[in-house]
């Protein structure tokens, strides 16, 4: 049943409208995302392009960095130029001694200078009663004396020796200032290392213990800063061991990227020193990953002296520094980041590895202004989406409103093809029994005067039927068209209503049913049009009764509700779904029940109801439930003694 519903012609055509429909809008979001899709792939190719000339230019200008090194330092060697370029470290080694420009470029060294030594025995009593005496008062006393000399390195030693003894009584504070006098003495060599390192480790290790986070985050930054600044000659052990408990004290999870660098050339320089003392005489041109970090580096040497200059990442990154629009990452052969960074995302890369660049790393480049791109594409992609948008509302709208416009019209076509039907069968009954008993009676085929009278009677019952349904189409027609004339006048509602009930009740009582009345007011007088008043009443009545197959009663009540006269009629028949409530007024619309049922009518009467009512500035409510009956009520405004009249 369903199936064969929208195989009908009427709702074919709806469903082949949205179809070819359809088709059109399906083209168009095949092309947008056609486009889209290009948008995209263009996008992508022009990061990948910029990339790839980036990695070009980072290549060229790295060779031209290491060219620009080897001119500086023939320059030097030739005395063109005492100053390494900008950017750089010049290192000079003669034998045991090293001279380095700027001034702690360096922050390790592969040997240390010769200094002045104390000789152990110079503090062997002192130490005679720290160690085997066990009398730390005495030796205090000793090593105070000994810390008043003019001697620089007697003194730095006396001061290391006097604060350990005097931390060994707890004596902090004292200690404290002992190796604050020590530490004023500088890079002075005690025991193999500058006094200053040994004095600020001492101090830190001091007022770490004593929980005095102040002065200890004050002294380890002191510390800090002049391990970075290399102002002290450390091995690399040394330097090492002292940053790293620095790092501990200063609460620094890593190493900075500038400590990075200046350890990647005191490593490098390392390297190239060890190959000359091991009498590889040779100059090196070199690019090194020391420590983790790019390195340029170029020699010129003699078997007694070698002048190196190098440069760290800083100075490899200038040489880019035009390159702009892009990040740039060095990796090892590990792929250890060295040198850059390369945010992680969808960009493109251009890699250059060793063998392709002569670098000893790999050369990663990736767009940097990918967002600013996409930023753009998706201005582009939301214009785009926007006039998508627009032609598609566009077109379903136009599509929604000419769909509706069309099932609006197949809808009023079936409906009028059912209310012709309905009148039809509405007419045709009527007809064929008029036309039978007036063939009989023309023919003299009912001889006894009895049945000849009921006849008669049986003729004007059908007549007055058709005359009724006549004037029925005629005055719904005139009140859709507007042009019904309305008189109205005073009228009592309450006589009106008896009126109606009882002649209503007269042509019903054959039938079986009955009429129960109540009315709750003396007098309920409103303006109204007597004849169209009745017929809307007369309707619901009508409807009660032929809805009714299973009831014979039927209750109309009369009363005054908030200075409106209130008509009810009510009935125990179909009833009507709470969906249809609100279309069962329109015309030609028929409920669902009463079609099921076979129960025949044209649809235009309660229509007619409604139009009646509105036109006396009234309303109709429908309480209704399947099975359970309507009720129909009609709310008709009191007089206020003036009579009006409106077409």
């Amino acid at each position: 049943m369903l199936f064969e519903r929208w195989s009908e012609a009427p709702r074919r055509l709806p469903l082949l409208f949205l179809a070819v429909m359809l088709i059109p809008v399906l083209a168009l979001g095949w092309l947008t995302v056609q486009l889209l899709e290009r948008d995209r792939r263009l996008e992508t190719q022009h990061a990948q392009e910029r990339a790839e000339r980036a990695a070009d230019r980072i290549v060229a200008a790295s060779h031209q960095r290491l060219s620009e090194l080897e001119s500086g330092l023939r320059r030097i060697v030739t005395g063109d130029v005492a100053a390494a370029p900008a950017g750089t470290v010049l290192a000079v080694a003669e034998g045991d001694r090293i001279i380095v420009t700027p001034a702690g470029a360096l922050v390790y060294y592969p040997i240390l200078p010769k200094a002045s030594h104390t000789p152990s025995d110079v503090f062997a009593e002192g130490e005679r009663y720290e160690y085997r005496l066990r009398d730390l008062g005495k030796a205090i006393n000793w090593f105070q004396a000994r810390a008043r000399t003019e001697d620089r390195s007697l003194r730095a030693g006396a001061l290391l020796r006097l604060g350990r003894n005097q931390n060994k009584v707890g004596q902090s504070d004292a200690a404290l200032a002992t190796y604050a006098e020590l530490a004023a003495l500088g890079a002075i060599t005690v025991d193999g290392f500058p006094a200053a390192v040994l004095a600020l480790e001492a101090r830190c290790e001091i007022l770490d213990k004593a929980g005095r986070r102040a002065e200890l985050a004050a002294a380890a930054s002191a510390l800090r800063t002049g391990l970075s600044t290399g102002v002290w000659p450390l091995l690399r052990d040394g330097y090492e061991f002292y940053a790293e408990e620095a790092r501990r004290w200063t609460g620094e999870s890593a190493e900075t990227e500038a400590d990075r660098n200046a350890r990647g050339i005191a490593a490098a320089f390392q390297s190239a020193y060890e190959r000359w003392a091991n009498a590889d005489g040779a100059p090196q041109r070199r690019w090194l990953i020391a420590e983790g970090r790019p390195v340029l580096l170029t020699t010129a040497v003699t078997p007694k002296r070698m002048v190196a200059l190098m440069a760290g990442a800083p100075f490899l990154q200038d040489a880019w520094k035009d390159v702009t629009g892009v990040h740039v990452l060095l990796t090892d052969d590990d792929g250890h980041a060295i040198a850059g960074e390369v945010p992680d995302g969808s960009a493109p890369q251009a890699v250059r590895p060793t063998d392709a660049s002569k670098l000893p790393w790999t050369l990663r480049v990736a767009s940097a202004t990918l967002d600013a791109d996409r930023s753009e594409t998706a201005q582009r992609r939301r214009l785009l989406l926007a006039g998508l948008a627009m032609v598609l509302v566009l077109l379903g709208g136009s599509a929604y409103f000419t769909l509706r416009g069309v099932s609006r019209e197949l809808a009023v076509a079936r409906l009028q093809s059912d209310f012709v039907a309905a009148v039809s069968h509405e007419f045709r009954t009527p007809l064929a029994s008029v036309h039978h008993l007036s063939d009989m009676l023309s023919q003299g085929r009912v001889g006894d005067e009895g049945q000849r009278q009921q006849c008669y009677d049986f003729l004007l019952r059908e007549s007055t039927r058709l005359e009724r349904l006549v004037e029925d189409v005629l005055d719904f027609g005139r009140i859709e068209g507007g042009a019904y004339q309305y008189r109205f006048e005073p009228v009592d509602a309450a006589v009106l209503l008896r009126a109606l009930v009882q002649e209503f009740q007269e042509a019903i009582r054959p039938k079986g049913y009955r009429v129960e009345l109540s009315i709750d007011a003396e007098s309920a007088t409103v303006i109204a049009d007597p004849a169209a008043l009745s017929r809307a009443i007369r309707n619901l009545l009508d409807n009660a009764v032929k809805y009714s197959p299973g009831a014979d009663t039927i209750w109309v009540t009369l009363a005054l509700e908030h200075n409106s006269v209130v008509i009810r009629v009510r009935d125990r028949g179909l009833g009507i779904a709470l969906d249809e409530q609100t279309q069962i007024f329109r015309k030609f619309v028929r409920g669902r029940n009463a079609r099921s049922q076979q129960i025949q009518g044209t649809g235009i009467g309660l229509a007619m109801v409604r139009h009646v009512v509105e036109a006396h500035h009234g309303e109709v409510r429908l309480e209704s439930r399947p099975n359970q009956g309507s009720t129909f009520a009609l709310l008709l405004p009191m007089s206020g003694g003036e009579v009006s009249a409106s077409r």
